[in-house]
């Protein structure tokens, strides 16, 4: 009687443990969308688009420097070519 009880335990846990279903892991398919453009003077109509969504992006990346430290100015402004 132990055997079988056991046995039935046994199988039980592993149906539990079986793999889950392989569809809800695969990436959803992207959709395209179109986007008509049109010559400045030929907006007569009023176009409204309104959409909703989440930016994530890809790639995480942890930006660091190997000594501790603060700035304390930067002696060149924004598109300055500058030499090492």
């Amino acid at each position: 009687m132990k055997k079988i009880l056991t046995s039935l335990l046994l199988a039980v846990f592993l149906v539990s443990c079986g793999a889950k279903n392989v569809e809800d892991n695969k990436p959803k398919e992207k959709s395209d969308f179109y986007i008509e453009t049109v010559q400045a003077g030929d907006l007569q109509k009023k176009y409204l688009l309104q959409k909703s969504s989440k930016v994530e992006a890809s790639d995480e990346v942890v930006v660091s420097s190997e000594a501790m430290g603060k700035v304390r100015s930067i002696t060149v402004k924004e598109g300055d070519k500058v030499k090492k």
